[in-house]
């Protein structure tokens, strides 16, 4: 049952690159209708079935693996009823707060409490955009979706440096700051608000997080310690440009890709080699010194396109969104030959 979402999750990986690329330029594909959906299928068919998997395997019920599936099974109706597609995201959305909502029940930790708020966040942006189909709306609670799960993962991952009460009590009042600012219109200080939420919380994880003693280590722990460094430098940019730069056209566009390529997809690239091999029964981590470059890739693929962005450079944008798709897949590759690599010289001992 964990495994009956993986296909449909990394297929709408695939054809949400494909429809980016379209957006950013890319005419040699005719994706003009899931085009339109784009954010759908990365946010939501992606990455929200793949944090839903990750907690089910906490759980270890067979109902949980059903909320990944769901989230995963939306993809093939982007292309055909879009509007089945977003009512599975928001069942899937919902399933994630049960999951979260058990996980506190069971457990009772302060950081659950934050997931269960997240995954709200989640399920509010997928009932707006059924509602109304308008991705403005929509993409801010996303965004806070995938922050709250962030930053509750990191406080999971490192409780005994984060969850000191006087850093509990500055995450969890940024956390809320941002939160109030979806409550406030945007043109009135919303975007102000979220913007500094945002540069706050990246702060506040710079300087305390144990990635930042993680990349004085060696290996994976050295590796994951800048990649998680580069995503909270990427939240921290994100958060001063909402503050001073217009939310519009261009600008819009390199903000939201700061936030979601820079800052959620920095934390796969810093997590994938630990959490995928869990999620395939195959050991606690791999690791390789080629992450590094796939790392690299990413950061400077970014970058170009940001740049591109704010120049209004088409071609630029369009190079930069082909080193994104291209170091992103590369990485997943990587890490699932490692994974096998692995499990294959297992079988070789056991067997010998």
């Amino acid at each position: 049952m964990r495994y009956a979402a993986l296909p449909f999750v990394f297929a709408s990986l695939l054809l949400g690159m494909l429809a980016g690329l379209w957006r950013a330029g890319f005419t040699m594909i005719d994706l003009s209708t899931p085009g339109n959906v784009h954010g759908s299928l990365m946010t939501g068919a992606f990455l929200g079935s793949l944090i839903s998997l990750e907690r089910a395997i906490v759980i270890k019920k067979w109902y949980a693996y059903t909320v990944p599936l769901i989230g995963g099974l939306s993809t093939p109706f982007f292309f055909i009823y879009p509007t089945v597609a977003y009512v599975m995201l928001c069942f899937a959305s919902a399933g994630l707060v049960f999951i979260m909502g058990w996980l506190y029940m069971k457990y009772s930790e302060w950081y659950h409490l934050i997931f269960i708020v997240g995954a709200a966040c989640w399920l509010a942006g997928n009932v707006l955009i059924l509602t109304g189909d308008y991705y403005f709306f929509s993409a801010p609670w996303w965004m806070l979706f995938f922050l709250f799960t962030i930053t509750a993962e990191r406080m999971e991952l490192a409780r005994f440096v984060l969850l000191q009460k006087s850093r509990i009590i500055l995450l969890t009042s940024f956390l809320g700051l941002s939160f109030i600012s979806l409550l406030v219109p945007f043109h009135a200080g919303g975007k102000l608000l979220l913007g500094l939420s945002f540069a706050l919380v990246a702060l506040t994880l710079l300087r305390y997080d144990i990635a930042r003693k993680n990349t004085k280590s060696n290996g994976i722990h050295r590796y994951s310690g800048y990649a998680l460094m580069t995503g909270y430098g990427w939240l921290l940019l994100t958060g001063i440009g909402m503050m001073i730069l217009p939310y519009s056209g261009l600008i819009y566009d390199a903000l939201l890709h700061g936030f979601f390529l820079g800052f959620v997809f920095s934390m796969i690239l810093a997590h994938g080699p630990i959490i995928l091999p869990t999620i395939l029964k195959q050991g606690t981590f791999v690791y390789h010194p080629v992450l590094w470059f796939w790392l690299f890739t990413l950061t400077i693929s970014l970058a170009t396109r940001l740049c591109s962005d704010l120049l209004g450079s088409v071609y630029g944008r369009l190079i930069g969104s082909w080193g994104n798709a291209i170091a992103i897949l590369c990485f997943l590759f990587t890490v699932a030959a490692l994974v096998f690599q692995k499990r294959f010289q297992h079988c070789l001992k056991t067997t010998s």
